[in-house]
């Protein structure tokens, strides 16, 4: 589970393979601490970036996907180390959970700068910088699976913001064949859109009760299919 401290909600959370499984996975959090989507931009030179890419365990040296990305020297240990489980492996299945600061404060102060023609115009440039990060790693790592958490809708102050940002978010994962986008956002909310009581926590973070109402019915159909069990029938 990589992103920002929304990752810690479902961090250790385990998940059956199916309804009538006992094989279960770990939802292993690799929390990047304040991480935007804005942070992805090629030009960023900013420490949550650094500390992305530090944990995916990318070499700045290697080209195209190092000028692409534009990612920076690494000041990590364990980049180099082939052996270290604190990185995100190869081929393994991911959930990105990122995007709520971006619905903060940076958009809205762009657009007064005018940076931006309006604030759908910087919506689209950010949301787009994120998904053409995680396309290139997806293809880079061979990631089995990505899936793309909905943008939790905590603060009430941002929240018809945040409500904007996904749906610019989902058309543009699911434009993408390399991303899975999680459908349940509508889920947190009640009809006149406040976060449901069920789901409050401190204020800022979902509280873990939304893991098995909601996002643990919408990803494990996909979790099924990717780790298929298959029965052994005894010969009589």
């Amino acid at each position: 589970v990589l992103g920002d401290s929304h990752t810690l909600s479902p961090a250790w959370k385990r998940f059956p393979l199916s309804a009538s499984s006992f094989t279960s996975i770990t939802l292993v959090p690799r929390l990047i601490t304040g991480l935007k989507h804005w942070h992805l931009r090629p030009d960023c030179n900013f420490y949550p970036k650094r500390n992305f890419y530090n944990i995916l365990n990318l070499d700045h040296t290697k080209e195209p996907l190092a000028s692409r990305l534009g990612i920076p020297p690494t000041s990590s240990p364990h980049a180099q180390n082939s052996t270290s489980t604190d990185y995100v492996p190869n081929g393994a299945v991911v959930l990105f959970i990122l995007g709520e600061i971006d619905c903060r404060e940076g958009i809205l102060l762009a657009v007064q700068k005018y940076r931006y023609n309006d604030i759908q115009h910087g919506i689209d440039h950010t949301a787009r910088l994120f998904v053409r990060a995680a396309n290139d790693l997806v293809l880079h790592k061979k990631f089995k699976a990505a899936f793309v958490h909905p943008i939790p809708p905590v603060l009430d102050e941002t929240r018809s913001m945040v409500i904007r940002y996904n749906m610019t978010l989902q058309k543009l994962v699911q434009e993408s064949p390399h991303l899975i986008w999680l459908d349940f956002f509508c889920g947190f909310l009640t009809d006149s859109l406040a976060l449901k009581s069920e789901f409050k926590l401190d204020g800022t973070h979902l509280h873990p009760n939304y893991l098995n109402v909601l996002l643990q019915p919408c990803i494990q159909p996909h979790l099924s299919r990717l780790f298929p069990i298959t029965t052994t029938r005894s010969s009589t």
